[in-house]
């Protein structure tokens, strides 16, 4: 008995609830509708057509909010009223001031200036030091000397410190080898190289070699100039 009263109940409490939930179903069915009506009825906004009445504009009116003698002007509203005025965007010449012309801007062409002011090397390895360019000899080997023409960038030595213990010798400056680790294909980018990092530089010039015939016979000669004794 009591399950068929529980039962009985929960169908209660559903047909009820169904009920409510269809009225307010069409409660909001109904809102809406009218509300669409009313929108549909009702006069744009602001941004084109909305005046006051001369009656009841006052300067402590709020946008938006109708006050007591002022409303939206209707199709049949023939009383006299502020006159619209149509929003409208400024160009952009009325905002901006008038561009100067300018004159001709000169731009550094320099590699000198140019480079060595953002290369971070310092004061002291740039003005200060002195380079001497040169080709170097070929070892004493029995070697040609078709490829060695290569030029070379020395710069001047600082002060060097040596372990009297041991014998070793070093130096502080970062540019003492760089005859080792540079070469250059002619003598004019040498020069250029030098001119980059603000190193004054002398050029040493090639000396004239001679090269005289010899002849393999020559050795065997009777010649008391060229012979060499074995005596």
């Amino acid at each position: 008995m009591a399950n068929f009263v529980f039962g009985c109940s929960q169908i209660c409490v559903k047909g009820t609830l169904h009920y409510q939930r269809k009225n307010y179903a069409s409660a909001m069915q109904k809102y809406i509708a009218q509300s669409i009506f009313h929108l549909q009825r009702a006069h744009p906004l602001l941004s084109s057509v909305r005046t006051f009445k001369e009656k009841g504009a006052t300067a402590s009116a709020t946008l938006g909010v109708p006050m007591e003698g002022q409303g939206f002007k209707s199709d049949n509203d023939n009383s006299s009223s502020i006159p619209l005025i149509e929003p409208h965007q400024k160009r952009i010449d009325d905002i901006l001031s008038p561009v100067k012309a300018t004159g001709d801007l000169t731009v550094e062409t320099s590699p000198t200036k140019e480079i060595m002011e953002i290369g971070g090397v310092p004061e002291a390895h740039r003005e200060e030091r002195r380079a001497r360019i040169y080709m170097p000899a070929r070892t004493a080997m029995q070697a040609g000397c078709d490829n060695i023409g290569v030029w070379k960038i020395e710069l001047d030595e600082r002060e060097r410190w040596e372990n009297g213990a041991i014998g070793w010798a070093s130096s502080a400056d970062p540019l003492s080898n760089i005859n080792m680790a540079l070469s250059f294909a002619s003598r004019e980018d040498a020069v250029n190289f030098c001119e980059k990092n603000r190193w004054s530089f002398e050029i040493l010039e090639l000396p004239n070699r001679e090269i005289k015939p010899k002849a393999y016979g020559s050795n065997f000669s009777w010649n008391k100039r060229t012979r060499v004794s074995t005596k």
